[in-house]
């Protein structure tokens, strides 16, 4: 028989054993999951799926509000470096094997300069599929598949100069952009001359997915004018406009007016004064009476985003339409660059107050934006 003081020691022995193994185990257990975390550290979006989320403020680890430098720091493995668009803004591509993943905007004047480090991050939009939004949706996702996640598809709005196009849905989140494509044209399917569609092409797909950061503040609206009889000249070399008739009117901020005609139609145009952008305003008819005319120019703190002009509207049949006589007068309401979606028009003969009205249809197409 075995003493009291022997079985004890037997039993203790025993638990050393039984305690080394769960140390053992605990320790390749360890060792497993930390290979696992490096081996994902090769790839970011599968560590967290904030790392990935995509929401009102923020790509990713980026958040509307950031520096540059903050933004760095928020994205190792990444790297950050100039680009620019077809616009000729200023933006800074984050790139990861070459490729790129996301685009920012710190409201930077030079596309040519070096990257503002300290500059305050405005807009971000994601190219690659891996971010997503609360619910899934991602770029490249079919336009089919996203009326599951938001709702039916309320309209697609298709930019006047850059031809881009922006969806919105029954619930898609406040502050989520949607910019979609179709390879074979457009995504949405749009009435001849109308840029706004409530349907889409059956290839559709999200493009990108882009947030901006809020105004901190109301917007101070205001107006301008351009007087069409007063404030128009001929270009000073005659023949820079070939043989017809051309005239440039002051206009505001980076802006004129150009009106010019054709063989059966006279065209105004808002155009920056380098002369790179340009918005169709209205086709009239070549005997259109400039002389009572004015352009009223909408600002938001003293910089436009649109234009209210009184013209003829025609019905837009027969061979010459332009040449008929008209069917009535509206104020169109044109938003400038960045501002496409703004594009309203109001009845002077039906509506009550139509330029107040038209003042409001502006800056209603501004606060959205």
């Amino acid at each position: 028989m075995f003493s009291q003081k022997t079985k004890a020691l037997a039993l203790l022995a025993a638990l050393t054993l039984i305690l080394m193994s769960l140390i053992g185990a605990r320790d390749a257990l360890s060792a497993t999951q930390t290979s696992a975390q490096l081996f994902f550290l090769s790839d970011p979006f599968q560590i967290h799926s904030s790392a990935s989320l995509i929401t009102e403020n923020s790509v990713g680890p980026v958040r509307l509000g950031m520096t540059v430098t903050q933004a760095r720091k928020a994205l190792p493995g990444f790297t950050l470096s100039r680009t620019s668009d077809g616009e000729g803004l200023a933006l800074i591509a984050v790139k990861r094997g070459g490729k790129t993943l996301m685009t920012l905007y710190a409201d930077e004047a030079n596309p040519d300069a070096r990257i503002n480090e300290r500059a305050v991050i405005e807009f971000v939009e994601a190219w690659d599929a891996r971010y997503r939004t609360a619910v899934g949706v991602h770029p490249t996702m079919p336009l089919r598949e996203v009326e599951r996640k938001y709702g039916k598809l309320e309209e697609i709005i298709l930019s006047e100069i850059e031809q881009r196009e922006f969806a919105t849905f029954a619930n898609q989140p406040a502050g989520i952009n949607l910019r979609v494509m179709n390879e074979n044209g457009m995504a949405g399917v749009y009435s001849d001359g109308q840029g706004k569609a409530t349907r889409f092409t059956p290839s559709s797909y999200v493009f990108s997915i882009s947030i901006k950061r809020s105004r901190t503040r109301t917007p101070r609206f205001s107006s301008a004018y351009t007087n069409l009889k007063t404030q128009c000249k001929k270009p000073a070399k005659a023949n820079d406009e070939g043989q017809h008739s051309s005239l440039f009117c002051r206009g505001v901020g980076n802006y004129r007016i150009h009106i010019f005609d054709s063989a059966m139609a006279l065209h105004i145009t808002a155009e920056t004064l380098d002369r790179k952008t340009s918005i169709p305003l209205a086709e009239q008819n070549l005997n259109y009476d400039r002389q009572r005319r004015r352009i009223e120019w909408r600002l938001a703190n003293g910089k436009p985003f649109a234009v209210i002009l009184r013209v003829f509207k025609y019905s837009g049949k027969g061979e010459y339409p332009l040449q008929e006589k008209p069917t009535g007068e509206v104020l169109l309401v044109k938003g400038l660059a960045g501002y496409e979606q703004i594009d309203d028009e109001v009845d002077v003969k039906t509506t009550s107050s139509p330029n107040a009205k038209a003042r409001a249809l502006a800056d209603k197409g501004y606060s959205r934006q």
